[in-house]
């Protein structure tokens, strides 16, 4: 029921069944040399403890004769099953005369060691069986299993006819046939269970291939829904700069021009000592004018700085920004890998410097910076080490500031989410915050 719920096409049915064909043929055909090299070994073994060991009634059966001869023919079964092409289409067919050959051979021999009322003959038992473990078709099986007991039978009967006129003939007859077909009934239901378990892995193989397949393409659609999303992104920010510079910047422009022209007015119309207290009031406003024009700069470096220049332009811009800074000296070693950064990972290496810096800002007082970005494990590099220390007063980093928890948690926060880890160290000669973030493994051709 299952099978018929995986099946999908005629097409496909098809193509199984012929794998399953090769599959058989290939089983059978190794199973039949794997047996034949073990008659080999099992009849030569007999034939040393024969002539070893060989009583007067095994001289007078001329067993050593015998034994030679089944060696042979299994040896030329192996030889044919390991080399002949026609038995790689046909091993049952290839296969069959010679364990006919092999049965009559045994039948004769064991005929010339007694009849029915010995033990001898009960051999004939385990031919049937001996089919069982072949994975062959229905026909094919009974071709064997039939040959190979009625050729024991015949060459066991047909040197003594007087075995014939055993009075319990019947037993053992009755036992080869039931035998014969219960090792038919068997074997075939074998070959049933294989031939569903080797389908329903096939078509479960065919079924992950195409949700592999699907997988592929919902993630090639995902990917370009991704780039077209970031591509948005960074035009609404190019766009969103580019407005905020125009209109905000005029506004700007034009309040300062305004202050101006008012304290120039008091100068010139009111006393020195209203004039002194108006200065005072429009040099402050004059300050909060400049505040606000540094923030929207400050605000559109941000804006452009997701959108213009690679990850070595960002960082760049970031450190010439605090160039003027009393009393801050910042250096950089910068080794990026050959192959071009994802954006994210891009994002992430850049706030982690930025909020590193930050916090030297606020916090560390007069300090050296060293900051160090690199990826040092030779062409193919497994991560990105990104380092920022400071000789700053340092801190314990069980008891952090209030104003750095919230941008320390941010950027731990986003190293994880980019699979890294992120340690800070600091006492009192400085701090030393290092994120390490893997890198995309290459695809190999």
């Amino acid at each position: 029921m299952l099978i018929r719920r995986l099946q999908t096409s005629d097409l496909a049915d098809a193509a199984i069944s012929e794998s399953f064909k090769l599959w058989v043929r290939e089983t059978v055909r190794g199973r039949i040399q794997a047996m034949a090299l073990l008659m080999v070994g099992i009849f030569t073994l007999a034939l040393f403890l024969e002539l070893a060991l060989a009583n007067e009634q095994v001289r007078a059966a001329n067993g050593a004769r015998w034994h030679f001869v089944i060696i042979v023919i299994c040896s030329v079964c192996w030889m044919t099953m390991h080399k002949l092409p026609l038995a790689r289409q046909y091993p049952v067919f290839v296969a069959g005369p010679q364990y006919f050959l092999t049965t009559t051979v045994g039948g004769f021999y064991l005929s010339s060691m007694g009849g029915f009322d010995g033990p001898f003959f009960y051999a004939i038992y385990a031919i049937a069986p001996l089919v069982v473990y072949l994975p062959c078709a229905l026909p094919q099986r009974v071709f064997l299993t039939v040959g190979m007991v009625t050729c024991f039978s015949v060459a066991f009967l047909a040197p003594h006819p007087e075995y014939l006129r055993y009075s319990l003939i019947h037993i053992p007859a009755t036992y080869i046939v039931l035998g014969s077909a219960g090792s038919i009934a068997l074997g075939h239901l074998g070959y049933k269970l294989i031939h569903e378990h080797y389908t329903m892995g096939e078509l479960l193989l065919r079924k992950n291939e195409t949700l592999v397949e699907r997988v592929e393409q919902t993630s090639a659609v995902v990917g370009t829904l991704i780039e077209r999303l970031d591509t948005t992104r960074k035009a609404e920010r190019t766009q969103i700069a580019r407005v905020l510079h125009d209109e905000l910047g005029q506004l700007i422009v034009g309040a300062r021009m305004k202050i101006s022209n008012l304290e120039r007015k008091f100068h010139k119309y009111e006393s020195e000592q209203s004039s002194s207290k108006f200065s005072s009031d429009l040099e402050s406003l004059a300050e909060l004018m400049e505040e606000l024009n540094h923030s929207s700069r400050y605000l559109l470096l941000e804006l452009r700085n997701k959108t213009d220049g690679d990850l070595e332009q960002r960082i760049g811009t970031l450190i010439q920004s605090l160039a003027g800074h009393e009393g801050l000296s910042v250096s950089l070693d910068l080794q990026l890998p050959k192959q071009p950064l994802p954006s994210a990972l891009e994002e992430t290496v850049y706030r982690t410097v930025q909020e590193a810096l930050t916090n030297v800002v606020k916090h560390a007082g007069v300090c050296d910076v060293v900051v160090t970005i690199g990826a040092h494990d030779g062409e193919d590099p497994s991560e990105i080490v990104v380092t920022v220390r400071d000789t700053g007063t340092g801190f314990q980093t069980a008891i952090v500031p209030d104003e750095a928890s919230l941008g320390l948690l941010g950027m731990r926060e986003r190293v994880e989410e980019a699979s890294g880890t992120l340690s800070i160290t600091s006492d009192s000669k400085g701090t030393r915050i290092s994120a390490r973030l893997p890198l995309p493994k290459r695809d190999v051709c």
